[in-house]
């Protein structure tokens, strides 16, 4: 039986930063992912892994929260999220989300829990407890075990990433004693995913930076395999949108002709059209639906 696992991960919603990273479009970017999860991927659990607002400190943090829980609401499937180095602390995060169990069993798989704290150089710490947990996890449990953690984990040296634990090779370990064929985590916005003696260690990519990547992860036994899925169009493909909505339709809920411009460069189209039905303009969904537009328009 296989397992299939969706991967969101560093949003940073904010406002607009220099660089790569695009705070603003956050709310968008996670709308459009979660729409294609829900049609075509259908995962069986999606892992929120953190970083979801870029300023923990800005005064509308809870309202940010509050828009992005709105919409992982919309997710048909189960989710778990956990805080990152951008979020609130973790008591104060989970005001606004689940918090899940240490040790939470979904799909058949037991997740292990690991909030680890900062330490220097954006890399983080396993605490004792939470090395002692995957005993916890593996006892009187013979199915796969998943370790989730926001900070990248992956065995020094077998990878370029910069960020990892401090006393990684101590969680490696306690993963190699205790079966768990997984880790899953964020923070490293490029992503990657490195197989090491029979374990493997996935680093979903950035939902903030473009091309705009969630990961989907097939478990199967002790197979893992990973694909990335961009939602930005590859520009080679120079597709155009001739159909595309107003701020004066009456099915507009947050379009604009501006921002659908913003969009278009940005997610790679070769060009945009705004059509307007016209029956629209004057007539609200019922009526225009009901065919009044056309009797009395």
């Amino acid at each position: 039986m296989s397992i299939r696992l969706a991967v969101l991960s560093d949003f940073h919603l904010g406002e607009l930063n220099e660089g790569e990273r695009r705070s603003d479009l956050a709310g968008i970017l996670l709308r459009r992912a979660v729409m294609r999860l829900n049609r075509f991927i259908r995962p069986d659990v999606t892992l929120i892994m953190g970083d979801l607002i870029n300023e923990p400190d800005a005064p509308d943090a809870d309202e940010q929260y509050a828009a992005l829980k709105d919409v992982l609401d919309q997710l048909d499937s189960p989710w778990l999220a956990l805080p990152g180095n951008h979020d609130l602390p973790p008591e104060e995060f989970y005001r606004h989300f689940p918090r899940p169990d240490e040790v939470t069993e979904l799909a058949g798989i037991r997740f292990v829990i690991c909030l680890d704290p900062e330490e220097p150089g954006w890399n983080a710490r396993r605490r004792q407890e939470d090395l002692e947990r995957l005993g916890e996890a593996r006892a009187g449990w013979s199915g796969p075990i998943v370790v989730l953690q926001h900070s990248s984990l992956f065995p020094p040296g077998t990878h370029e990433c910069p960020f990892n634990l401090v006393n990684a090779e101590a969680a490696i370990a306690q993963m190699r004693r205790h079966g768990a064929v997984l880790a899953v985590s964020g923070h490293f916005h490029p992503g990657f995913h490195v197989e090491h003696e029979g374990i493997h260690y996935v680093c979903g990519g950035a939902l903030c930076e473009s091309p705009f990547v969630f990961t989907e992860i097939t478990l199967a036994g002790d197979r893992v395999h990973r694909t990335v899925h961009e939602l930005k169009i590859p520009e080679r493909l120079r597709l155009t949108d001739l159909h595309t909505h107003t701020q004066f339709a009456y099915c507009s809920a947050n379009m604009h002709m501006a921002k659908s411009l913003q969009l278009a460069e940005t997610f790679g189209l070769a060009g945009l059209a705004f059509t307007e039905h016209s029956g629209q303009l004057y007539f609200n969904a019922q009526e225009y639906w009901g065919g009044h537009c056309f009797r009395a328009g």
